[in-house]
């Protein structure tokens, strides 16, 4: 028996439970959620969904659907016959995220018996700092009032908050220091609250590692 043969019927193996419960479908995954638990020095993750075409005809991945451009995927070919394995690669992002993250993906396939199949990315990405909100708005029409949001850096060496960068013109902030290295405010005031925004802010740091050197925040007006 060829290594071909051999790594077929081992992943046959693995899948048989979820053939079971799922017998409709031709196509079947190893794993439909993998976890992470990546380190401050990883700024992304990337997954492997190994599936193999268990069924009697042919099968076309037609298009694999995301929900943000943090989560790109790859797939080396689209149409598997009987027997046939194949693997989805999806790498996520962390954009200087945090804690729990879950990064779906969705496959979209030709089987008349289940044209979609659901896996997800699942990563603990560690805490940089605790914020507190981690998001401020004001109603529409609001008095442009400043708001804060509080930092308390994690790790035990000193970190400072250095800057804060937004793409948009829709808010400003300041930064004021309550303990050097450990606990900060970030007051932002929105220039005007008579349309609706969403503003992005990276909150910019001298962590050691340049992945990991920013955290995410959000402002604005629903």
């Amino acid at each position: 028996m060829n290594s071909t043969n051999l790594k077929l019927l081992a992943l046959l193996a693995t899948v048989f439970l979820w053939s079971i419960r799922d017998a409709a479908s031709q196509i079947q995954f190893q794993k439909r959620q993998i976890e992470f638990w990546p380190s401050y020095q990883e700024g992304s993750v990337i997954g492997r969904f190994v599936f193999a075409n268990i069924g009697d005809y042919a099968v076309t991945i037609k298009k694999l659907e995301t929900t943000c451009n943090c989560t790109t995927t790859r797939l080396a070919r689209k149409t598997y016959q009987p027997g046939e394995i194949g693997e989805i690669v999806a790498t996520v992002d962390f954009e200087n995220g945090q804690g729990l993250m879950l990064r779906p993906v969705l496959v979209h396939t030709d089987d008349p018996m289940r044209q979609k199949i659901s896996l997800s990315i699942k990563a603990q990405v560690p805490l940089l700092a605790e914020i507190k909100p981690m998001a401020v708005f004001w109603k529409r029409g609001e008095k442009p009032i400043p708001k804060s949001i509080l930092v308390n850096f994690v790790p035990a060496a000193p970190i400072h908050l250095l800057e804060v960068q937004t793409k948009t013109s829709a808010v400003t902030t300041r930064i004021k220091t309550i303990e050097e290295g450990r606990k900060y405010e970030v007051l932002i005031v929105p220039t005007a609250t008579d349309a609706k925004f969403q503003a992005s802010l990276d909150l910019v740091t001298d962590f050691s590692f340049e992945e990991r050197n920013k955290v995410r925040v959000y402002a604005f007006v629903p």
